[in-house]
């Protein structure tokens, strides 16, 4: 916000920044303002970069972060079974099929919805000849903490559980 307030800052073609949502408001106002292009190294709602011509975003979208993790998944655990974990809603539904779409059918062992279908329907889709990699595609933490609990139980060597970065 203080350098909001630097009078040679209107003087820039692009600003680069911020490094955060949180402060993604002041800054795109005084952009828009001054005509000045923003490029921002975070992610962006589709909405807010329709709305606002002057800013881009570096950050590549959920969908792109899912799809290449889908790739390394696929290379790095190749021989094993995967297990797709949400709450049920659609966003989270949306994330699973961008994994998917790099993962082959034949490993996809299961989709469950969390917590209307509970660790015991876990628990009868792990393998015991490969490994289990679970993909948690929900960001509601109270949903995922109580997941994660509820499966501590299991203490199984070859469960892996992978989770959004959100």
């Amino acid at each position: 916000r203080g350098l909001l307030t630097n009078p040679r800052l209107a003087e820039n073609e692009l600003i680069i920044g911020p490094l955060n949502a949180s402060e993604m408001m002041p800054v795109q106002r005084y952009a828009q303002e001054h005509k000045i292009d923003m490029a921002v190294p975070c992610s962006v709602a589709p909405l807010f970069l329709a709305s606002s011509p002057q800013l881009s975003t570096t950050a590549a979208s959920v969908r792109t972060q899912c799809e290449s993790m889908g790739e390394y998944l696929n290379k790095t655990f190749a021989q094993d079974q995967f297990i797709f974990v949400s709450t049920g809603v659609q966003k989270e539904l949306d994330l699973i099929a961008n994994f998917k779409t790099k993962l082959p059918a034949s490993h996809i062992k299961a989709t469950l919805t969390y917590p209307k279908m509970g660790a015991d329907s876990l628990k009868k889709s792990l393998s015991k000849k490969c490994r289990n990699i679970i993909v948690v595609c929900s960001s509601n933490e109270s949903a995922v903490n109580n997941f994660l609990t509820s499966i501590k139980s299991l203490q199984d060597s070859t469960l892996f559980v992978i989770g959004m970065p959100t």
